[in-house]
């Protein structure tokens, strides 16, 4: 049964919070709201792909015509007219750079790699560098301060050289606020860590959600802070700011309207002189359909670079068959490079052209080759 505004029955935005409340009332309380929403975020990239196509409108075109019924789900921290106006200003990118995860402990050297992998593809920090021209990335820590300090330190030397150098810093909830306060005591005590330090644009998610919003916590730690985990309701990102965060990443798994609404919200803070920081983030985004419309969706809201690593660490198009590599090959030139049988990004100078996405549809063309798939199998045994 649905319980949304009558303004927003039938747009593609409506039924996505439908579908969301509908969902969340038979998984229930104890489902994590963020998992609660990843289904309906699939469906609401194919509504909006849907609509585009309907409207012959590229996915930028359709956003700035709100074409998608953000600015009727207004929320109480922001006005419809604001959110129209913001969405209608919308430029986006042509390119991305990717920020190139680096995990903790990662190879940084070549002789660090030990068996390398077959398909001759650079698998070390250094390499990956060499090979792509990388400028961006995201240094993921442990959670312990002695070896993240120690890691950031080994880091910091490779990454040295790089001129425009750009860095995030990701804690993935492992942080007590007390250590992070010691961590970034002795980040800035550490001398050779200078311009690594300087080139950080943000933390992302130091601490775990269940204490990141507590209206007890307010941050303020002098370095720029931003959620991840702690998006997973549209309004997230106030309650965030209300506690001393400066941002959040978007990530089409969240949402891709709720990424509009807080493209809306940043914009506004912006324009009253307040900064707020949007970013992207997406480790397992694979080549294809998923990086395509993750991406665009991205770029749209302006976003400059963006985690990008599922074509590093997943295999690229695995699982697609050879008449589907061929098709992605055919249709984005500058996006991909061959040979069929192991296609890849094609990445030049640290960034990915992406202009062929900016099409009728929602970044979807060619799409899956259906005829090939392999069909799911359902275990005859009931899963409890």
């Amino acid at each position: 049964t649905a319980r949304i505004a009558p303004g927003l029955a039938g747009s593609a935005r409506g039924l996505g919070l439908e579908l969301r409340e509908a969902l969340g009332d038979v998984l229930g309380p104890d489902m994590p709201r963020l998992a609660v929403g990843f289904g309906p975020a699939l469906l609401e990239m194919a509504l909006a792909d849907a609509v585009c196509r309907d409207l012959d409108m590229s996915f930028p075109e359709a956003t700035r015509a709100d074409a998608f019924g953000v600015a009727a789900s207004a929320p109480r921290d922001i006005s419809a007219d604001a959110i129209a106006t913001a969405l209608r200003r919308v430029q986006p990118n042509r390119q991305l750079l990717i920020r190139h995860t680096v995990g903790f402990d990662a190879p940084l050297y070549p002789d660090e790699v030990g068996e390398p992998p077959l398909d001759g593809r650079p698998v070390a920090l250094s390499s990956c560098i060499e090979r792509q021209g990388l400028q961006a990335f995201k240094v993921k820590l442990k959670g312990m301060v002695d070896a993240d300090s120690e890691w950031l330190c080994r880091v910091a030397r490779v990454l040295d050289p790089i001129k425009d150098l750009k860095v995030s810093i990701d804690a993935n909830e492992q942080y007590a606020i007390a250590d992070f306060r010691e961590f970034l005591a002795r980040l800035r005590g550490t001398g050779s860590l200078g311009r690594f330090r300087r080139s950080i644009l943000y933390f992302e998610q130091p601490f775990a959600r269940e204490e990141a919003l507590s209206p007890q916590a307010t941050h303020d730690f002098g370095v720029p802070i931003i959620i991840d985990e702690s998006d997973d309701t549209d309004d997230a990102l106030p309650r965030a700011t209300a506690c001393g965060w400066d941002g959040v990443s978007v990530k089409s798994c969240k949402g891709i309207f709720r990424a509009m609404l807080n493209y809306a919200r940043v914009s506004l803070a912006q324009a009253e002189g307040r900064s707020l920081i949007l970013s992207a983030e997406d480790l397992t985004c694979q080549p294809g359909l998923c990086w395509q419309q993750d991406t665009l969706m991205a770029a749209t809201l302006g976003v400059s670079h963006a985690e990008r690593n599922g074509h590093h660490f997943a295999g690229g198009f695995q699982g697609a068959s050879n008449a589907e590599r061929a098709a992605y090959l055919e249709r984005h030139p500058g996006l991909y490079q061959g040979p069929v049988t192991d296609p890849a990004l094609r990445i030049g100078a640290g960034a990915v052209r992406i202009d062929s996405l900016f099409a009728p549809g929602f970044g979807s063309a060619p799409g899956p080759d259906f005829d090939n798939m392999m069909p799911m199998t359902q275990e005859e045994e009931a899963v409890p």
